[in-house]
């Protein structure tokens, strides 16, 4: 919560929020998550979503029907 905090502060003042004032912005929440776990374990931070505008504010996001997962085929 603390990375979202600063998250929801950055948009703020930047003017780039993605929720009203009165809203809990469930974007930032979101993002600050993927980037806190990702950098624990070293990795790049990376959200899946249909809201790539809004969530790649803060961290890269992909539309999730561009995402291509390889079929594995039983032998």
């Amino acid at each position: 919560m603390i990375k979202a905090s600063q998250l929801w502060a950055w948009a703020r003042n930047t003017g780039q929020q993605t929720a009203n004032d009165e809203a809990l912005d469930a974007d930032v929440i979101l993002a600050a998550t993927s980037i806190v776990i990702a950098q624990e374990n070293s990795l790049t931070s990376m959200v899946v979503t249909k809201n790539v505008k809004h969530i790649e504010r803060y961290t890269p996001a992909k539309d999730w029907e561009d995402i291509s997962i390889p079929r594995i085929v039983p032998i």
